[in-house]
């Protein structure tokens, strides 16, 4: 006769491995070829070892250790359903990252000026460190730059004032760094303030005199030639050469924040006494000492 018994199979633990460790932490992870719990028993010394794990039964494990002293060697088995894989008595082992001591980078660009009096401020620091922004000394804002990088948006200045801007870093091992820049929020363009221009003048120059509002960028243009540039001017005294008849010129005034105003006149210059020419229609004929003809 036949006897028919159950065939067992063996739960089969593999590919146990230790990842993304750090200086307080480490995941630990293996598979099973059918759903069973996870535990993993870890500690420094290989006969002390703490049990920690979950109940919930799945083929994936994955099992984070947390709160683990930098710098040092830890031994670990991992367990599912009762059967525990420890490399053969041996035991698996990693080493935590030493103490994180870096300072943190910090980049970003604060602009000397802007145009308005709202700003947006980009930069990249450490994964993960958090970013705290202070307007005028004042905290506004902190976040977390989680892939490296940060952004902070409308940020509000005051206008037409210097604000002193202060960028602090904070890493996941407490360094820090900081960043600090002065913005000057400049809401309104720069203005001229031209002299009554003659329409005519009795030479072949002309002398500009004329303030502007603040310390601008200048570039004069005479008939579509630039003739004069400067930067950090105040006031315009400047000897224009022009040209016999009409001429336009033009001056652009840049600021610091990038606002542009343009002013511009026209001025005929005319140094030639006026002539005139001319012949009789009939020639030089007379008649009893009268004559009449046409002037061309």
């Amino acid at each position: 006769f036949l006897i028919n018994l159950p065939v067992v199979y063996a739960l089969e633990l593999s590919n146990v491995q230790a990842q993304s460790i750090t200086e307080n932490s480490a995941l630990i992870t293996w598979q099973t070829d059918e759903k069973a719990d996870s535990f993993v028993n870890y500690g420094l010394e290989k006969n002390n070892l703490r049990s920690v794990g979950d109940a919930n039964e799945i083929i994936d494990h994955k099992f984070i250790l947390s709160g683990l002293i930098s710098g040092a060697t830890y031994y670990y088995s991992v367990e599912s359903n009762d059967l525990v894989d420890n490399q053969e008595g041996e035991l698996y082992s990693f080493t935590t990252l030493p103490p994180d001591t870096t300072i943190p980078e910090l980049n970003a660009e604060i602009p000397t000026a802007i145009q308005g009096g709202r700003l947006n401020l980009a930069g990249t620091t450490e994964v993960g460190a958090e970013i705290s922004l202070f307007i005028n000394n004042l905290l506004l804002q902190t976040i977390t730059a989680d892939d490296g990088s940060f952004e902070f948006q409308g940020i509000l200045l005051q206008a037409n004032q210097v604000n002193t801007i202060r960028l602090d870093v904070n890493d996941q091992a407490g360094n820090q760094n900081s960043l600090s820049g002065t913005i000057f929020a400049d809401t309104e363009k720069p203005t001229i303030k031209l002299p009554e221009i003659p329409e005519y003048i009795e030479g072949n120059s002309f002398v500009l005199k004329a303030p502007v509002s603040e310390g601008v960028s200048v570039e004069i243009f005479v008939n579509d030639r630039s003739v004069w540039k400067d930067e950090k001017v105040s006031e315009i005294d400047k000897n224009l050469a022009l040209q016999e008849g009409k001429n336009k010129v033009k001056i652009v005034l840049t600021d610091g924040a990038g606002w542009e105003t343009i002013g511009e006149f026209t001025i005929i210059s005319d140094t030639r006494p006026p002539q005139v020419s001319f012949e009789l229609e009939k020639g030089l004929e007379y008649y009893e000492g009268r004559a009449e003809t046409n002037i061309n």
